[in-house]
């Protein structure tokens, strides 16, 4: 199995959960963000992670030719980005930031676009 493979179907499981979710768990889903942005050590944390498994994936796969593979090496870098502002950010504009999370529409709009993405990856992986 290749790593475009095999990425499609971690990042296509991933995001196919998380789009469901957003949909039937609407409330938890804005109370766990709430909460998340309360706990700044958790944001740190959180942020390495997202840094480092972001950086491990640009550095094997770092490819702009063909959808699948142009996709994942975006969700990549979005991830390294937000490793990046999750660790650089004082918690007062982080929570500034995340404040367009509890606007109705972006949050229907966020999960319509994380689903569809999921599925692609889903079909591309599977």
């Amino acid at each position: 199995m290749d790593t475009t493979t095999f990425l499609a179907q971690v990042f296509g499981v991933y995001l196919t959960v998380v789009g469901i979710a957003i949909f039937i768990r609407r409330k938890n889903m804005q109370q766990i963000l709430a909460d998340f942005q309360k706990n700044a050590y958790l944001v740190f944390f959180i942020g390495v992670v997202l840094l480092v498994v972001g950086f491990i994936i640009l550095k094997y796969h770092n490819i702009w030719v063909g959808t699948t593979e142009t996709i994942i090496t975006l969700l990549a870098w979005l991830m390294l980005l937000k490793g990046v502002l999750y660790i650089g950010l004082p918690i007062k504009s982080f929570k500034s930031m995340l404040d367009w999370y509890r606007n109705k529409d972006w949050y229907v709009i966020s999960g319509i676009v994380t689903l569809v993405i999921g599925v692609y990856l889903l079909r591309a992986g599977f």
